[in-house]
C-alpha cells in the first residue's frame, strides 16, 4: 500500500455514495499559491493533521521539475503539466509510528504544524 493509500484510509477517505477510497495526495504549495492569487483566498484551514501521526516525514510539494528545469510555479499548459515531476520537501521531526490520541495531538502537534502553516 502507498503512503498515500494508507494515509486515506487512515483518513477514512471514501466516497459516501459508492464506497470507494478517494485520492490523497501531498499539500502542493505551488497550487495553493496559484489558487491564492487566482481566488484572493486570505486564510487556509488544514485538516486532519492527526492522521499524519504515523510518519516519520510528511512529503510536501514545493515546486516541480519538468523537462529537467525546476520551477516554483504551476506549468502553464496541461502538456508540461503532465511532465511535471513533484520535488518534494520532507516536513516535521519524526513523530513516531504510534497513533496520536486527540489529546496528545493538540498539546504537542499543532505547535510543530504552526512552524510551517502558522502565521
Amino acid at each position: 500500500m502507498t503512503p498515500e493509500a494508507a494515509c486515506a484510509r487512515k483518513a477514512g477517505e471514501f466516497g459516501t455514495t459508492t464506497g470507494r477510497p478517494r485520492r490523497c495526495g501531498w499539500f502542493d504549495v505551488p497550487v495553493v499559491r496559484y489558487a491564492t492569487r487566482v481566488n484572493g483566498l486570505t486564510d487556509l484551514v488544514v485538516t486532519k493533521l492527526d492522521v499524519l501521526g504515523g510518519f516519520e516525514r510528511i512529503p510536501v510539494c514545493v515546486g516541480y521539475e519538468i523537462d529537467g528545469v525546476r520551477t516554483e510555479e504551476i506549468p502553464p499548459s496541461q502538456a508540461m503539466y503532465a511532465k511535471a515531476e513533484p520535488d518534494f520537501m520532507k516536513l516535521f521531526p519524526r513523530m513516531g509510528r504510534r497513533h496520536l490520541a486527540v489529546s496528545d495531538f493538540f498539546r504537542t502537534f499543532p505547535s510543530r504544524a504552526e512552524l510551517h502553516f502558522g502565521d
